[in-house]
């Protein structure tokens, strides 16, 4: 009898992870919702702001929230997986899915009956929306509920967009209290009833490549949740959605100098339909590490309370519980740049932008790739599976086409590959892909062939004190703070453990002096030369632009 009730309740939890919680119909949810105590508080307030009668604002409220709320419907799921299947199959060779980091996530689930996950992928592309819902409903998981902008509550799209999970929230809102209170009861009543919800951690699509800055609004909302007692547990789970090239790629480099982004409609969806005859590569979908926000949210609070931590020991609630979700988030992005695949496209983008001559011999160019991928896997980084290094730059440099100039093989005796000057900009959206794993060295980097050297007469001998140097990155790193979220204090020092690994690739030396403490040489040979190029490449557009911004901004200072 006891084996029994052990395999009944075996079966039940994985039954819950496969078909998710019982679910409230979209009608029982809106009422609980509308009649909640946050959103009557809400309602009486905006009444009271706006001179308007309390049942005015309760249909207003009514309004916000149908125009809010999806419409989940299993029939639809089962169609989206027919449609999805010939799409993906029509624009990419493969979709490669993180097996061990999916059932990881299955495991915390069954370690945690009823816990809802919260599925923070990266985005780049409009294809992400339903990505993860066909991945997740063909490996038997409940798909999550999407959180979509409203721009993409277009005719047609959007009901289908609805039917499969997405609700549709505003940009900001933060003005507005009626809408707040209702979006933050929405999200807390889907994870009380165990939902699983998906949310993009930058809000929007990265129009860089790289990872943004992270967006808080979704996690408060857990965070609350978890903190207030309403979700016991909740499972977050990293994902980084990596695309050999990016469907709609070529639009981003024309939004980032200033031409407005056209408008999702019907119209334009029918215009992208041009996409169908290309072929975009491969997909990887990779899970970083599950979090337990639980778990998570203990050990900042343990951190807050211990003697000498800010906040006279008040714990994160008192002091900042801004500063919790923030500490979450940056966690969350820093797992994800720790679990990307780096694709082959950003590996040629990467030579190409950082090569110091011209242009680069096709050898040439299989070699440096080569180097590189030997530099990233050196420091933990994902590459993708490479068969053959020279059909593997070839097939890169073909996908992305006009973006690299190659002239006819009759002008020289091996065609020199270069950027074309009008496509720097989409090349760069793929070398930003693999900043991340260099970015503590390029810092490093950066502030030591700046500063000047202790021995400014002997040739060759470029040496400088080790605080300086330190002082000078961590300058840099906090100029650049908005571009790049660093590994989290917790894991270790970042100044320390970029030096390290510059000393260990040849790059520098770090000599002991008795006069002076520790100095940094700068070494000169050849591999040297050629990883601090590579550094420095990475790092110098960044460093440009916001030179430009600041010589810029002088002439508005009346002093």
């Amino acid at each position: 009898h006891l084996v029994v009730e052990l395999c009944h309740a075996r079966f039940e939890a994985h039954w819950r992870v496969v078909t998710g919680p019982c679910a409230l119909s979209r009608g029982e949810l809106l009422a609980r919702v509308a009649g909640s105590a946050r959103v009557r508080e809400a309602v009486l307030q905006t009444a009271r702001e706006r001179g308007l009668t309390e049942a005015a604002v309760a249909r207003d409220a009514d309004r916000i929230l149908r125009g809010m709320a999806s419409d989940y419907r299993i029939w639809a799921i089962r169609c989206m997986r027919v449609a999805m299947e010939w799409l993906l199959t029509t624009l990419f060779n493969a979709v490669y899915l993180d097996e061990p980091g999916l059932f990881a996530v299955q495991r915390l689930l069954l370690q945690n009956p009823g816990a809802p996950v919260v599925y923070v992928p990266t985005h780049k592309s409009h294809v992400d929306y339903l990505l993860l819902s066909f991945t997740l409903f063909c490996r038997d998981m409940r798909c999550p509920h999407i959180a979509a902008g409203d721009n993409l509550s277009i005719p047609l799209l959007g009901t289908v967009f609805r039917l499969c999970g997405a609700f549709f929230i505003r940009r900001s809102f933060k003005s507005d209290g009626l809408y707040k209170a209702l979006f933050t009861e929405y999200v807390t009543c889907m994870l009380a009833e165990g939902h699983s919800l998906e949310f993009f951690i930058e809000g929007g699509r990265s129009r860089s490549g790289k990872v943004g800055q992270p967006k808080l609004g979704m996690l408060s909302v857990a965070v609350e949740a978890l903190l207030s007692g309403r979700v016991p547990e909740v499972v977050v789970a990293p994902i980084s959605i990596q695309y050999d090239r990016v469907v709609e790629g070529n639009s981003y480099s024309r939004q980032l100098l200033g031409i407005p982004k056209q408008r999702e409609s019907l119209r334009s969806l029918f215009a992208s339909s041009r996409y169908l005859k290309f072929n975009f590569g491969n997909v990887v979908v990779k899970f970083g590490d599950p979090v337990l926000a639980s778990t998570f949210v203990s050990q900042q609070m343990r951190k807050a309370r211990a003697p000498g931590a800010p906040g006279g020991g008040a714990g994160p609630l008192a002091a900042d519980q801004r500063a919790l979700v923030s500490a979450l988030a940056h966690s969350l992005v820093w797992r994800i740049n720790r679990s990307t695949v780096i694709p082959p496209a950003c590996l040629v983008s990467t030579v190409l932008l950082t090569h110091a001559c011209r242009g680069i011999s096709l050898s040439e160019l299989v070699e440096n790739v080569h180097w590189l991928v030997e530099e990233i896997v050196a420091r933990g980084g994902l590459v993708s599976p490479i068969d053959e290094m020279g059909r593997t730059v070839a097939s890169a440099i073909k996908r992305l086409g006009k973006m690299v100039k190659q002239p006819s093989p009759a002008k020289t005796l091996e065609p020199l590959l270069r950027p074309r000057d009008s496509h720097r900009l989409d090349l760069a959206y793929y070398r930003n892909q693999c900043l991340h794993i260099f970015v503590e060295e390029a810092c490093v980097v950066c502030a030591l062939v700046s500063m000047p050297s202790l021995e400014p007469t002997v040739s060759g001998r470029h040496r400088v004190r080790r605080e300086s140097l330190r002082e000078g990155a961590q300058l840099l790193a906090v100029v650049l703070k908005m571009e790049f979220s660093y590994r989290p204090a917790s894991e270790g020092d970042n100044f320390s453990d970029a030096l390290q690994r510059l000393a260990s690739r040849g790059a520098v030396a770090i000599l002991q002096d008795d006069v002076d403490g520790e100095r940094v040489l700068l070494h000169t040979t050849p591999q040297a030369r050629r990883l601090i190029g590579l550094l420095r490449g990475l790092l110098l557009p960044f460093l440009d632009a916001y030179w430009v911004a600041g010589l810029s901004l002088l002439p508005l200072d009346p002093s």
